[in-house]
């Protein structure tokens, strides 16, 4: 992806996102909380992205290292000192979320998110997965009743459109990149 490309994808995304947020701001008390955990949401996945590429570490060992190492040291932590009420609720809902949360979330999810990481690159991906909270707030108009209004739709667009010209970008280096022959 070139400089200018890139400058003006990540300008769209910023645009948009903040759109959104601004769709939401003053109807929604505490809506910023909301924001702010997205904030640290998509810092935590470039982080992530960003680590695994340094690294050059494989799908199976990324989520190998996520799915066994975290475990051990959360679930102690977790059960000793915060607090929980997990013993009150039904053994079925429990191995429910083992199943969705523990082997769905973490591992095959980590792992397709991470195979698809080293197989198109960080640029694609981020282009791709940058629709994701655009995509979050349309869904929730039909299934949770909260409508966007304008801004709203205007940054669903320009996130859209930041995602296809990150995309565009990308594909566009890797043709200008072989060699004719």
């Amino acid at each position: 992806m070139t400089l200018p490309g890139l400058a003006v994808s990540l300008g769209l995304v910023v645009l948009g996102v903040l759109l959104l947020a601004r769709d939401t701001f003053g109807d929604h008390p505490g809506a910023w909380r909301g924001d702010l955990l997205l904030f640290g949401g998509s810092f935590s996945w470039a982080m992530y992205t960003l680590m695994v590429r340094r690294w050059g570490i494989s799908a199976l060992q990324t989520t190998l290292a996520i799915a066994l190492y975290a475990a051990p040291v959360y679930l102690p932590f977790w059960f000793l000192l915060l607090p929980s009420r997990i013993h009150a609720a039904p053994v079925g809902a429990v191995v429910f979320q083992v199943v969705y949360q523990g082997v769905l979330a973490v591992v095959v999810a980590g792992f397709l998110f991470t195979r698809a990481l080293t197989a198109w690159g960080p640029m694609a991906l981020t282009a791709i997965t940058a629709v994701v909270p655009a995509l979050t707030a349309l869904a929730a108009w039909p299934l949770l009743g909260e409508p966007l209004g304008f801004e709203g739709l205007a940054g669903v667009g320009l996130v859209t459109a930041a995602m296809l010209v990150g995309i565009l970008q990308v594909q566009g280096g890797r043709d200008s990149a072989v060699e004719p022959g």
